[in-house]
């Protein structure tokens, strides 16, 4: 099972309303910014602990943002 965002356009969305650029998101919620930006760009999947640190971060519940699948299901944005 993996964590995956559930859409792309929609995460980036909320991350503009809340007043964040992706590097400042990743300050906020104590991420590495490569590790936010490989996450933004589909290029690896969030960890479950990423996964909440962000929607804490963003004020956002994690069903909102993202879906956990199987690894055959992890789709690219």
């Amino acid at each position: 099972m993996k964590v995956a965002v559930k859409n792309f356009k929609f995460l980036e969305s909320i991350i503009i309303k809340k007043g964040y650029s992706k590097t400042g998101l990743a300050e906020k919620a104590g991420i590495h910014h490569m590790t936010m930006w490989n996450v933004f760009n589909g290029k690896s999947n969030p960890s479950p602990s990423t996964a909440l640190k962000i929607c804490k971060a963003l004020d956002v519940e994690f069903d909102d943002v993202f879906q956990i699948v199987d690894q055959e299901e992890v789709t690219t944005k």
